[in-house]
Formats: structure tokens, sequence, C-alpha cells
């Protein structure tokens, strides 16, 4: 540093696992058989909001676990076609598995996010793949944009959080991958998620995603999937798919800074 040498100029080594997807198209690749998700009442707008832009550009099986709230919104949205649905996320339903499985447990970070209602993630995609031999995963307040199919070689595909400069220490307390986007390949990927969830990791279940590689083998979303505020002002020209909250169904517990972003 102090003979200003120019290494130290260049950007720092990558902290988490980058294993591009292939441009090219390979003899062999995973096409998209089914989409899932996990919706709530609070998010029924932003649930309707992903349905309709995903159905702009596929029209594969799509699985739902939701409340009956939820279901009964998307259906009189006349968005039910090739939607199946399980109402396992009453209140009543997420009560129970916070009071048996999350009471005082040491993953929860703050009381923003809902962690029964993460739980039914790993649950919604075991739905899926009970049909399929693959499925992709979205969160509910997903946008979809564009097509996206890519060439998915691996068992599991993970989303980068690409934190700009200077921001990489997050990916240590929150996670290098983003747990709301996530294509699997693997029929038993949804359970091994739940127990790293469950017993090693500090935020939710984010931040344990750091390890997935050392399981499975990966490949990475590229910059244009999946943009999220945590880019901050690294920012792709086109997107693919955004992740924000685009109604205030979950402002409850979030902070103005948050909301903000």
């Amino acid at each position: 540093v102090v003979n200003n040498d120019e290494k130290f100029e260049k950007d720092p080594p990558e902290l988490w696992k980058r294993i591009n997807l292939p441009l090219e198209e390979p003899e062999q690749y995973h096409k998209i058989e089914s989409f899932c998700f996990v919706a709530t009442k609070s998010i029924k707008e932003e649930a309707e909001l992903l349905l309709r832009s995903l159905r702009n550009f596929h029209d594969q099986p799509v699985y739902v676990i939701c409340d009956k709230e939820t279901r009964t919104h998307l259906v009189r949205q006349k968005l039910s076609k090739d939607v199946t649905f399980r109402t396992c996320a009453e209140q009543e339903h997420l009560d129970e598995i916070n009071e048996k499985v999350f009471k005082n447990h040491s993953c929860i970070a703050n009381n923003i996010h809902n962690p029964p209602a993460i739980f039914k993630k790993m649950d919604v995609m075991d739905f899926a793949l009970e049909h399929h031999s693959n499925t992709f995963f979205l969160d509910a307040d997903i946008i979809v944009l564009d097509s996206l199919q890519e060439y998915f070689q691996a068992p599991v595909i993970l989303s980068p959080h690409y934190y700009p400069r200077g921001k990489e220490h997050k990916g240590f307390e929150f996670g290098f991958y983003n747990a709301g986007y996530l294509f699997c390949a693997s029929k038993g990927f949804p359970r091994f998620w739940k127990h790293t969830y469950l017993t090693d990791s500090i935020f939710f279940e984010q931040e344990c995603m750091n390890r997935i590689f050392e399981h499975y083998n990966i490949q990475t979303f590229s910059e244009d999937h999946n943009v999220g505020f945590w880019r901050g002002d690294k920012l792709p020209q086109k997107a693919k798919s955004v992740h924000a909250h685009v109604t205030t169904g979950v402002d409850t517990n979030r902070n103005e800074k948050i909301i903000n972003l």
C-alpha cells in the first residue's frame, strides 16, 4: 500500500463461489418443468403480479403454498390455470410451526422476516418435485421480465447478491446468495436446505447457502437475474427479473430505510 502497488487497486478476490451458466447450448441441460412459490394474504397482490408476469414467458405448471385468502384472490383474478394450491399457510399453521420449531431459535436474526413462512419454501419445492424432476423457486415479490430458461446443468443454481464493492461483508452476515430465487433439479435438496436452515445458519435460510457448494455441484445466475435493492447502483442495463416489494403488505416491522430501499 505504501509503495502504491497496483495489485491493491484491483478488485479483491471473490469471497463466494461463482460458476457461470454456459452461453452456448450444451448437449444436455435441464429445461424448466415447474415453478413454485409461497404467499400469504399480506402479499397476495404481489403473488398476483408474479403470476401475471411469469405467464408472459412461461406456461409450465406452478405449485403454490398459501392461505385460503390468497388462493381465492388468485382464482378471482383468473390466474389459477395450471396452478396447484395447498392451503397450509394459514396463520394457525404458521403459529404451530413457530411454537414447535422456532421459539428462541438461533437462526432468527430480526423481526421482519417470517420464519414459519420461510419453512414453507422447502415444502413447496418438495410439492413441485413430487410431480417433476426440477422446479424453479421464486419469492412472491419477484417480477419476471423475460424468459428465465438458461442452460442449467448443475442440480442447484444459486442467485448471487452481487453486492457492490465495499459491501461484500454483508455476505458473511446475510449470505452471498439470495434465498428467493433458486433452480433445483435434486429431489433431496429441499430437505437438505431445511436441515441447514435449522442447524447451520445465522440469518434465516439464507446465510447457510454460503456452504451449499460444499455439498452440491452448483452454477450461478448472471447479474441480469433477480435484481434487488442490495445491488446499490450496480445494476444491469437490462434485467430478466427484479425482486422488490411493491405493496405495503410486509411493511409492519420494516424500518423506513428498508422501505425506501
